[in-house]
Formats: structure tokens, sequence, C-alpha cells
């Protein structure tokens, strides 16, 4: 410390200055440039990725939709062949059977593409497969396994409109031990001649993506193919295969880029997706392929290690300069300590330069009585974290900081803590802002009652609360800190019906274990003041009660999504209608979560609002301050947003009100729904999703999964009955569908509702 006092003293010659900064700066720029450099490298190599992807994904979605195409073609070359054709129309012999199969299998293996050909006799309830003959319930459970269709569902099969073949949606298929990715194709008609029976052509989705996997740009990158009408993505890794992805950011963002984002999944890993997903596309489906963010690192590796190098050396020679002049740095602080000190006889020759600054400081504490009720931020936090720990005893070292930090006089310690909060009668009449500043300027009274008095410290840093610290020679000087409590109750006479006020009065104790025990003393006696007047009513009772359940908000978000909104109003007026009763701060929390999901549903459906840069939160809590007459005006106000009308207007509300009604239907679809309004099913789906912002599938799922959470908490019927209820087929799908939208499986979700 003596060498650094010597180096106080010397004289620092601007040539010197100049130097140090010619030195330093240019190696603080250089090395920002090789930084700045290096993420140039990657954006380039990320570009490079970007222009790879968007050229092979549309060559690989028009390349897999032709090769489709060519399939379906040959497929209906059948009605030519004298072999297949009878048992198409159900005119066959046992005896015929090999000739059948083993034509199937040639057609099959004509094609890399087709995985398989079988035939479903409808009048026999028999499958015709290559070198199977087998019932129905048989071949589909056991030889030829859908994960999506199962025996009952292909049973039941029928068509909803007059197209000759449907392409379904890829299902994972096993059959002998082995799964696959594929997607059947039924045929009814082969160039309009009618068939007795249905022709299943199954396509190797696996063979598509495997010519996919040789455009890889990296070793990590993974390829996808996503349906998107049923949110399901299909993939050659088959840990990534089969996943329904509906209801998640990605999902989301699929749907509404047009070429490549960035997207961190679940577990924190950072890809880039390229996408690609043809307006009149045959199958409907988007082609993406995702890339580990890491991989474009990895091959910038030997740049990256470079620039950290360089990096590295050059900030260790600023690092080595900035410490061989690390004495000019003090010599501002000798500049303060010397204007602390006022008094011209303290001299820091000799003296430990730090304990000199410490003797200036309190110098000038002691010299200036004002300074002593304020606690520096450091100081408060520290005495803070002391008062509210778990450990009563103090230790030497911290006893010897708080004592020379804190200019405490006395040796007794007595702790008051004063709490302000408003009653449910505050916003009725003020706003938030005029309450900050009745807060405040109660806070300035008590804070001048008891510095007139006593050696007070007051801790304001947590908001609501003041922390007062009275240090004193008296042993017991409770009567005259009731005294001013007395008079601060006074104060809040006239104010009593609009804030509440709670008092903690620890005892007297000496020492800084002693203050430490009279702090939580007072904290454990907080309470709320008694009435000063018999007509002053506070409010103890801080509980929330309203109704407005679950299904309640569903119904909401989906009446607001399809642009419903006499049935949305029809929803808020009923919810007001059943809290009639509830007090106004109950009513206010009501009105909260219903703007909650007005909100929620103008982010779905994009629509533009005067205050769509603010958070949901944000525009809340404004709103929440005004009267419970002007939080309704304004969510009247928000649903006038929904009214935007356009010429399609009339027939999207018989298309979205049908779908409400015959939502559990198992049959109902797009092509169903279009032969019910005479239009074309692909031109609906868009109408659709343009309407409602989510495709029809998810609007569909919401429904189902909506009336399902109902019956499992409200009735006792069993999964097996719920899921047909509902409109779903397949058990499984009903689960995966349940799951995908509420994190759990139907059996959990009545379970933890009865738990509560």
């Amino acid at each position: 410390m003596r060498y650094l006092l010597q180096l106080f003293q010397r004289k620092i010659s601007n040539t010197k200055i100049r130097i140090l900064f010619l030195i330093t700066i240019p190696l603080i720029i250089i090395s920002v440039f090789m930084v700045l450099f290096t993420g140039y490298n990657i954006a380039l190599e990320i570009n490079a990725l970007k222009k790879s992807y968007n050229i092979s994904l549309k060559h690989f979605s028009e390349k897999s939709e032709n090769e489709i195409s060519k399939c379906i073609k040959f497929t209906q070359a059948f009605e030519n062949n004298s072999v297949v054709l009878p048992a198409l129309m159900c005119d066959y012999t046992v005896s015929d059977l090999t000739d059948i199969q083993v034509s199937l299998k040639n057609a099959a293996e004509t094609f890399d593409t087709i995985d398989s050909i079988c035939i479903i006799d409808r009048i026999n309830k028999m499958v015709i497969g290559q070198g199977k003959y087998s019932p129905i319930s048989e071949y589909f459970s056991e030889t030829y396994n859908y994960s999506s269709y199962d025996y009952d569902y292909w049973n039941s099969f029928k068509f909803l409109d007059a197209a000759p073949y449907r392409i379904m949606s890829p299902s994972i298929v096993t059959e002998s031990g082995e799964t696959k990715n594929i997607i059947p194709v039924v045929f009814r008609q082969l160039n309009g001649t009618k068939i007795n029976s249905y022709l299943i052509v199954n396509l190797s989705l696996d063979t598509l993506l495997a010519g996919y996997n040789s455009d890889k740009y990296t070793e990590n990158t993974i390829f996808y193919v996503l349906n998107n009408y049923t949110g399901q993505i299909f993939s050659t890794n088959s840990d990534d295969s089969g996943y329904y992805i509906n209801d998640t950011p990605l999902y989301r963002k699929l749907l509404s880029e047009s070429s490549s984002f960035k997207y961190t999944s679940e577990d924190g890993i950072l890809s880039i997706i390229c996408l690609y997903s043809a307006t009149d596309s045959l199958l409907g489906y988007t082609y993406f392929a995702k890339t580990p963010y890491l991989d474009i690192i990895r091959m910038q590796l030997p740049n990256t290690l470079f620039t950290l190098l360089a990096v590295g050396i050059i900030m260790m020679l600023a690092y080595i300069l900035a410490l061989k002049n690390s004495n000019k740095i003090l010599h501002p602080l000798e500049q303060i300590a010397k204007t602390f000190n006022s008094d011209k006889s303290l001299d820091y020759e000799g003296t430990d330069f730090f304990e000199y600054l410490q003797t200036s400081a309190k110098y000038l504490i002691k010299n200036n009585s004002e300074l002593s009720n304020i606690l520096p931020y450091a100081q408060e936090k520290y005495l803070i974290n002391y008062l509210n720990s778990t450990d009563y005893t103090i230790d030497n070292p911290t006893k010897e900081i708080i004592s020379a930090s804190l200019p405490f006089k006395h040796n007794f310690f007595c702790s008051v803590i004063i709490q302000l909060y408003p009653t449910n009668l505050l916003y009725d009449s003020y706003t938030n802002a005029e309450y900050i500043n009745i807060q405040n300027g109660f806070y300035n009274i008590v804070k001048e009652y008891f510095i007139a008095k006593f050696d007070t410290f007051i801790i304001s840093s947590e908001k609501e609360t003041l922390y007062i610290i009275i240090n004193t020679d008296n042993q017991n000087p409770l009567d005259e800190i009731n005294g001013i409590l007395n008079k601060i109750k006074v104060c809040l006479n006239n104010d009593s019906e609009y804030v509440e006020l709670f008092i903690g009065l620890g005892e007297t104790h000496e020492g800084l274990s002693g203050l430490k025990t009279s702090h939580n003393e007072a904290l454990n006696s907080l309470q709320i003041t008694p009435k000063s007047r018999p007509n002053i009513l506070f409010s103890i009772d801080k509980t929330i009660k309203y109704i407005f359940s679950n299904n309640d908000e569903s119904n909401l978000l989906n009446a607001l999504i399809a642009n419903n909104t006499k049935k949305a109003m029809e929803i808020i007026n009923y919810s007001v209608q059943k809290n009639e009763n509830i007090d106004n701060r109950s009513l206010k929390q009501l009105y909260s979560q219903i703007l909650n999901t007005i909100l929620k549903a103008i982010r779905i459906k994009k629509i533009p609002f005067s205050e769509q840069g603010k958070y949901d939160f944000e525009i809340c809590y404004e709103l929440l301050s005004k009267s419970v007459d002007e939080i309704y005006q304004h969510i009247l106000s928000l649903l006038d947003l929904f009214n935007v009308r356009d010429t399609k207007e009339t027939i999207i509300e018989d298309i979205v009100s049908y779908i409400d009604d015959n939502y559990s239907n198992s049959m109902l679809s797009l092509e169903s729904i279009a032969q019910v309004f005479n239009i074309n099913s692909s031109y609906l789906s868009v109408l659709l999703k343009n309407t409602l912002s989510i495709g029809f599938h998810d609007y569909l799922n919401n429904l189902r999964i909506t009336e399902a959470k109902r019956l499992l908490t409200q009735t006792d019927k069993p999964i097996q009955d719920i899921f047909h209820d509902v409109g779903f087929n397949n058990k499984q799908t009903f689960i995966r569908a349940f799951k995908n939208v509420t994190h759990v499986t139907p059996s959990e979700y009545r379970k933890n509702k009865h738990a509560r």
C-alpha cells in the first residue's frame, strides 16, 4: 500500500497517457473486428444452407408428388387387368386367389414407391393381400397394422364424396415386426369404372424420404414431412416419426412462415428450420429440414478457434497494460478522500489508503446530522439480508462491518414495520397514480414523526413496506413509540375506507443480535390496526370469489375465433349474471380473465388493434385501475374487432355453425362438409384457415377435446364411450390428440380434477 501511495505522488505526463490510449484502443478495435468477422462467416454459412434447402425442398416436393401421381395413374390401369378386376368386382373363386396375389405383388414391385397393394372384399369381409387371404379383423391387426387406422376404421370405411380415390393421412405401419411410414391411397373407381371392393395402394413415405436425405447440408440435419391438417410429422428417423406437433410453437411457425426461421426447442437446442409448402399441393404437406445451429458453428470451428485465440492474446495484452497503469485509476479516489476530509490536521501519510477513505466518510457523516438517517444502498441491502437470515447469531466480522459502516450511536434497538395497502373501494374512486401519491405522502409523514424523536434509520427498498430501526439509549421507549403510532393512525382517519394500515412492533433489545430479535418480533406481530371509528370498515377477506370455468373460457375462445360475436356476448353476459352478487374486486378479476381470453383470440387471429404493441398483462393492469363499467365498455369495444365482415360472411358462419353442431360425428371431414355446402374441399380448407386462423382439423380437435374434458369431469362415463361420443374412431388417436392439447392423458386429467 505504501508503494501505491508513493505512486500517487508521481507526475504523469500527457505523452504517457496518450501512449496508453494509442495502444489499448486499437487492440480493442481489432478484437471487436475479429469477432464481427467470425459472425459474418457464420451468417454466410447459414445463407448458403438456406439457399441449398430452399432448392432441394422444392425439388423433393415436386418429385414426390409426381411419383405419387404416377402410382395413382398406374393403379387405375387395373381396369384392364383380367386377373385383378374380378376380385375388385367380388366375382372370384378361391382357386383364383393365387393368380390375384401374384398379380398384386408384381404390380407393387413395378414402382419402388409402392410398398404393397391389397383388396378389401366388402361383401365377404375379407382382405386379399400379397400372399395373404384373411378376414379384415385379422389382416389389419396382425398382418398389416396401421397405427392410425384400426380394424373398426376399415370395417366401416366409407367415401363421403364422389371422388374416385382418397389419399389418406400418413400412418406408421407394423408388418412382420418392422415399422414403416406409409401413405394409403384407397380407390373405389378405376377410370370411371365403379368397383365393389376397395383397392388400397400403400405408398412408401420412407422411400420418398430416402432420396430426400441425399441432399443433407450437414450430418445432423433431419428431414420431415408435416401433414398440415393433422399436425403429424414423419421422418426416416424413427424416434422423430409419427408425432403430433399441433398446438406447439413449431407447428404455428411452420404454418405462418414461408421459407426459413430460427427455432429453439423445449430442451433449449437452437436450430435452423428451412421449409417449403406449395399452395397447389396434391397432398397439402409441408416439407422441412431441421439443422442444429451447432452444426454451422462446427463448420466454422477452425476460424472460430483462431479468432478466439487471437482475441485472447489481444485482451491479455490490454489487461497487462491496464494493470501496469492501475495507479492512475486510484488517483481520483485520493482526490475524493481529500474532498471528504475537512479536518486539515488529518493526514493520510503512513496510513492505509482505504482506511483513510473510510475515516473521511465517517467524519463527513458525523458533521452532517441529516446524513445519519440515510442508509447507502449497498449497506441497506447488507442489513436487510442480515435481518432476514435464519441465523440468530452474529459473527465478529459481520458485526464489525455493520458497526463500522453504519453510524449507530446507542446500544439499544427497536424495530417497527409499517405497510399500507389499498382496499376494494379505492380503485372505484382513484387511479393507481393517485394511490401512489397517497402512499408516498403517508410514508413521508411517518419518517418525519420518527426522525424528530429518535435516531432513526429508514429502509424503504421493499414495495409497500417501511422497515424502521430505532437506535436509542432508552431501554423502554415503547410508550413514546406507541404515541407516534397513534398519531400516524389519526392521519388516516379520512382515508381509512380506501387504505389498510398494518403495523408490527418489536420489543427493545440490546446490540445487533437484539436488533435482529426485535425485527422478527415486529414481523410476527404485523397485523391490521383496530378500527379508529365505528363506521370505518377494513377488508380482511382478500379471497377472490367468482365463477368462470375452463369450459366457459374454451367456449368464449372458440366463439371469438369463429367471429361469432353474438355467441361471445351471450357467454360474457351469462358469466356476469352468474356472478351478480360478488364484490367489485372479484368482478374485476372475472373481467381480467375474460379480457385475457379476448386478447388471446386477437393474437391468434392476428387482428390489428390500438394496443397491440403492449403485452397482455400491461393492457390488463392499466384497465383494471378503472371502474367496472369502464372495463365492461372496453371489453365491448374489443368484441367489435371481430365484426370485420366480407362477402363470404354468411356461408362461413353457416359452415362454422355446422361444424359446431356436428363435431361429434366421427365421419365429419372437409370432404363431407364441402359436399353439404357444394364447394370445393381444397377451397373450403383455405377459407376456414383464413377465417379461423387455425386449420380445420385443429378447430375440430379443440371442440372435441373441450367436450371430452367436460364429460371426464362431470360424468362417470368410461373413456371407451367418451372418445366415441366426441367423434373419434380410435381410442389411441383420441388419447394422443387429448395429450397434445392438455399434456396429460384422459385418465390423468380425470384423476387430477377429482383430486381437487
